[in-house]
């Protein structure tokens, strides 16, 4: 990862960023590998200490109201926390609508206007074009829709995902048959559920 600002931020500033990344990553109730990766990077970036992490991963599984996380973080935490979360939202190739939603409402807490939200989407589109430079000069295999992000359509879902996740709600059922990922496979899962499982008891 190119060099950055964020373990210049405050502890509460890199907190409520990480909460706002959590909340953006569960919005569908459900966590892609590419997410998953993003957030611990993002995590690791910002120098979050690893008993704080664990607190922020059992966030994925209940996240904070944007609302809460946003009331102590400064204006420049807020900004960054917009910026990834767009880079977030993009990394399994698709700005789904209720994460563009969280965009919407993370770019208004922020000032944000809607040209200059547009710009910072395209900035993304510029970096994935980048990333795919990148192996082309490195010889290696660039599938066509490896680096290229697609918005999802208000036809492509139905009008319930207008609704932003809450707190606490999941779909426990719910199974992506595109991806073989299992939750059990992977320590950071296996540490959200414990968290979960002490809280409750």
């Amino acid at each position: 990862m190119l060099p950055d600002t964020l373990h210049h931020l405050d502890r509460a500033d890199r907190r409520g960023y990480a909460s706002l990344l959590a909340h953006m990553a569960s919005s569908d109730g459900e966590i892609t590998v590419e997410e998953l990766a993003t957030f611990e990077g993002r995590l690791g970036n910002a120098l979050i200490a690893p008993l704080s992490r664990k607190d922020l991963r059992l966030e994925l599984k209940r996240p904070k109201p944007i609302s809460l996380a946003i009331r102590e973080m400064s204006e420049e935490s807020v900004l960054l926390a917009l910026r990834d979360a767009l880079l977030l939202a993009a990394s399994d190739g698709v700005y789904e609508k209720r994460e563009k939603k969280i965009i919407e409402r993370i770019a208004s807490e922020a000032g944000i206007s809607d040209k200059a939200l547009k710009e910072l989407y395209e900035w993304v589109d510029e970096g994935w074009i980048w990333m795919r430079k990148g192996r082309e000069l490195l010889g290696l295999s660039t599938d066509e829709d490896m680096h290229k992000v697609v918005h999802e359509s208000d036809e492509d879902v139905d009008d319930a995902a207008d609704d932003v996740v809450e707190e606490g709600e999941k779909d426990d059922d719910s199974e992506d048959d595109g991806d073989d990922f299992k939750e059990d496979e992977y320590d950071v899962f296996a540490d959200i559920e414990s968290a979960a499982d002490d809280e409750d008891h």
